[in-house]
């Protein structure tokens, strides 16, 4: 495990969960204060982790798991990722499939809309 801490004034503003294994850095799980949101501070904290990566001579810099637009401006490549998913009878199948179709289209249209964007980073901070 590897924890990266950004402190402001002895307040913790920004944390990154990450792995390190043999020559890669996977960044996994990152948070920051929202106060700072204008200040782009998961860029600087993803750059400050670049720079270190480089520092430590590691070979790649994973995102992991995600397409977020913050991770193109970034990457030099993709991998895919595949899952097989095996069901017990073509009605668990076709449910889970319709599941998925939906929450593709829900997301496309969410990241089309900036007040659909804004509700739901709301609705994120309520439900934690």
């Amino acid at each position: 495990a590897d924890i990266s801490v950004i402190r402001m004034d002895g307040d913790v503003i920004s944390v990154v969960l990450g792995l390190r294994g043999d020559d890669r850095f996977y960044y996994w799980i990152p948070s920051f204060d929202d106060r700072y949101l204008q200040y782009s501070l998961g860029k600087h904290h993803i750059q400050l982790l670049l720079q270190r990566a480089c520092k430590n001579n590691l070979k790649r810099f994973d995102f992991m798991i995600g397409d977020e637009d913050y991770k193109m401006r970034w990457a030099t490549g993709i991998v895919d990722n595949y899952e097989v998913v095996i069901y017990r009878n073509a009605f668990a199948a076709k449910f889970d499939i319709l599941k998925h179709d939906w929450r593709l289209m829900l997301k496309k249209v969410k990241n089309n809309s900036a007040l659909l964007s804004k509700l739901w980073i709301w609705i994120s901070k309520v439900r934690r």
